[in-house]
């Protein structure tokens, strides 16, 4: 609803476990222009495990959201951002590009995750917004809400990550 309300446009990286139990979320955003992307299957650090386990988890999810969507995911988000030799070669073989992130913001402190944004934005930035919980944080939502409208109001625009990558290549 938030990125509705101000025109904007996202990428949201699925762990595939969670959006089997959110199905309708997942077509939901996909169907409103917003990327879907792979964030592993269970959430398991890709740096821990062997090229047969980051295949696997990685084709799960990626098999599941192109099935759910009719759009295969392009891009990866490893989760804790780690990723390793073999995790990058999986990435290339699966032809994704792998995304991680100039900004932060948490459920944990997302007054001061925004605050710290809005002093000096930069265009050009990825924003990863996560709350890790089970429901949506209020706090978090608000405070996204102050994000996307104060940079839409400066003259920014919230694309997608494919997005982004095309217009800055």
């Amino acid at each position: 609803a938030i990125l509705r309300r101000h025109g904007a446009r996202a990428t949201f990286f699925r762990v595939g476990e969670r959006a089997l139990a959110a199905p309708d979320l997942v077509v939901q955003t996909a169907e409103a222009g917003h990327e879907q992307g792979n964030h592993t299957w269970a959430h398991d650090d890709l740096t821990q495990h062997d090229e047969a386990f980051d295949l696997g988890t990685l084709e799960r999810t990626h098999e599941f959201l192109a099935n759910l969507t009719g759009r295969p995911p392009a891009l990866c988000r490893p989760p804790y951002g780690r990723i390793d030799s073999v995790g990058l070669a999986v990435c290339a073989g699966l032809h994704y590009d792998v995304t991680l992130w100039s900004h932060h913001v948490t459920g944990s402190n997302p007054r001061g995750g925004v605050n710290t944004i809005l002093r000096r934005p930069s265009p050009g930035s990825i924003v990863l917004a996560h709350d890790g919980g089970s429901e949506p944080n209020a706090s978090l939502m608000k405070h996204l809400d102050r994000l996307v409208a104060s940079m839409t109001d400066a003259g920014y625009r919230f694309v997608t990550v494919s997005e982004l990558l095309a217009t800055s290549a």
